[in-house]
């Protein structure tokens, strides 16, 4: 493993190696770890083992975007301006995980509850509780998802930005193949719609909560930020960005918000509205043991490229990479249109969307990194909000060809929007494009700073 480049105080070193970097991202790979787990059993669990309309998933699986689409901003508003001794972000990585694991434990269990409350039909009990616990899992996520953004930006110097996000990046690709491992190889004994999957379900569940807790420790424990008040004193954090409610502020976040920001969100919006309908479908679509295999490669290869992405991206920017990588997908999932029933084109097309995976969960993250804001919780849950609008919108634009008659969309979506999302990485900030933070309408700064500065040294206590 490489190291960073390093950043310097009072002539000592502070080197920010990749162990430094993937201890920072832990939270990440628990976040996700949940994530993985409802995404591979939710379709399935509502559909077959529950017999769910097909119209009633798709509604039930908008849950994600309407939780994200309100929880991200608020939360990331809401810890910007936290005045813990714990920092800003290690408190509500520690509610949101919580939360996520209750949810979980709900989900999971939701079957066993149904049981009990309709022994005679335990379909018909279970149908209030699954969809009950999608939304709590939806909103766990979410609320754990912007802190966990925010405190990369916040404690990273500028120049490590890329490689920061990089291998945040790599802990959800990590986490993502892992389960869908899991996934592949108990697929072979384990039938849908048989009890075996709900015991499946709800060891899988389980097993997730410890999972969130053991990685979330590293986060906690050597994320060391500082308290608001102190970076108020010290001009790191504008005292302006932490008056009035939260509405307030996030509509004064908006309505500064920097061009490049704007830019990136709508590419984040375009990416994600390209890889979701893939994201969603494609044990449906493809066959259980196809498809969870194609999701694995398509997380290995993430896993692979990241290493090559930092380097990449501190050398040739995001944009570059943005519009080669989307590219790639959009590449991909064209041909999937006319060859999804070839198992080697699947497999091969599978790990190359999966190098856009990577770069569209770092390149949009290291950009408002580098834009010396404080106010990273609130534009990390802005960019949240826009993946899950995406999610939302493809979800509609579903719903709606499924009821015109078209029975299976997906890939031509995703070969859509994969191409809207390679047209506009023209209109992300180059290499050596300044971004500036938010100003008001005199050009002075609405957000001094970030927490952490080059010559700052998080991180030696970080004895690895």
């Amino acid at each position: 493993m490489s190291n960073s480049d390093s950043s310097s105080m009072n002539g000592q070193t502070t080197v920010w190696t990749t162990k430094k970097f993937l201890i920072l991202n832990s939270s990440m790979a628990g976040l996700q770890f949940g994530f993985a787990i409802m995404s591979s059993f939710l379709s399935p669990y509502l559909s077959t083992q529950l017999q769910f309309p097909n119209y009633v998933a798709t509604l039930t699986w908008c849950a994600g975007p309407l939780c994200g689409f309100f929880v991200q901003p608020l939360v990331g508003s809401w810890s910007d301006a936290t005045r813990s001794n714990m920092g800003r972000r290690r408190p509500w990585i520690i509610f949101g995980a919580a939360f996520l694991i209750f949810s979980l434990l709900f989900l999971g269990f939701s079957y066993a509850m149904g049981s009990l409350v309709n022994p005679e039909d335990p379909t018909k009990g279970t149908a209030p509780f699954a969809i009950i616990g999608a939304f709590l899992v939806n909103a766990g996520l979410n609320i754990m998802l912007a802190p966990c953004r925010a405190i990369v930006a916040d404690l990273v110097p500028e120049k490590d930005q890329e490689a920061g996000s990089g291998w945040s990046a790599f802990m959800v690709n990590f986490s993502y193949f892992i389960v869908n491992v899991i996934f592949y190889i108990t697929s072979f004994w384990v039938v849908v719609g048989e009890p075996e999957f709900i015991t499946l379900m709800e060891i899988m569940t389980t097993v997730a909560c410890f999972v969130i807790i053991g990685v979330c420790i590293p986060t906690l424990k050597y994320g060391t930020e500082r308290p608001l008040p102190e970076l108020i004193r010290e001009g790191k954090v504008s005292v302006e960005n932490t008056r009035g409610n939260v509405f307030s502020r996030i509509f004064r976040a908006f309505r500064t918000m920097p061009k490049p920001f704007l830019m990136t969100c709508i590419v984040f919006f375009f990416s994600w509205a390209g890889y979701f309908p893939y994201m969603i479908i494609a044990t449906q679509t493809f066959g259980m043991n196809a498809g969870t295999l194609a999701n694995s490669l398509t997380s290995l290869a993430g896993i692979i490229y990241t290493p090559f992405y930092n380097k990449l991206a501190q050398q040739k920017g995001e944009k570059s990479l943005y519009l080669l990588s989307q590219g790639i997908m959009f590449i991909a999932f064209f041909i999937l249109c006319f060859f999804s029933d070839t198992l080697a084109v699947l497999y091969i097309c599978a790990f190359a969307i999966g190098l856009n995976v990577t770069t569209m969960n770092a390149a949009p993250f290291s950009i408002i990194g580098k834009s010396n804001t404080s106010d990273s919780g609130l534009y990390a849950g802005a960019l949240n909000a826009c993946c899950v609008l995406a999610q939302l919108f493809i979800q509609l634009v579903t719903f709606i060809c499924e009821a015109c008659g078209w029975d299976d969309p997906s890939i031509v979506l995703a070969a859509v929007f994969s191409f809207c999302a390679t047209g506009s990485c023209l209109l992300l900030p180059g290499l050596h494009d300044t971004i500036a933070a938010p100003a008001d309408e005199e050009g002075i700064l609405l957000v001094p700073s970030r927490e952490v500065s080059e010559e700052d040294n998080f991180g030696d206590d970080l004895h690895v």
